[in-house]
């Protein structure tokens, strides 16, 4: 964001006091485990270009989730980075059409 010179928005795991109004969106982590996001609605405008950064995705969960609070902020997505991707069944999960999707260093998953 300080490169590109544009605001940073971090998805949180939990809620901050202060903030009254979030976008949330929650996946199923393991049968007993539910993660959920949180964006303050300040922070995130209908019609702002957002590009997700992530740094591991195995299963897609995550940048799903992101894709979502994205959606309901009626923003738009630009695209999605990923430092380290490892297997690639996530790709079957994720088709975004025509919103790219850079890895920048894939790992493939041992059997």
């Amino acid at each position: 964001a300080l490169t590109l010179q544009v605001p940073l928005i971090v998805a949180k795991r939990s809620l901050d006091a202060s903030v009254d109004e979030y976008y949330d969106d929650s996946f199923v982590q393991s049968p007993v485990s539910v993660v959920t996001f949180y964006v303050p609605r300040s922070m995130l405008k209908r019609r702002d270009e957002v590009l997700i950064v992530d740094d591991v995705m195995r299963t897609g969960k995550t940048i799903r989730s992101l894709i979502n609070i994205v959606n309901k902020a009626r923003a738009s997505l630009s695209g999605v980075l990923v430092l380290v991707a490892i297997g690639d069944e996530w790709k079957n999960k994720l088709d975004l059409g025509d919103i790219p999707i850079e890895v920048v260093v894939s790992v493939p998953l041992r059997p």
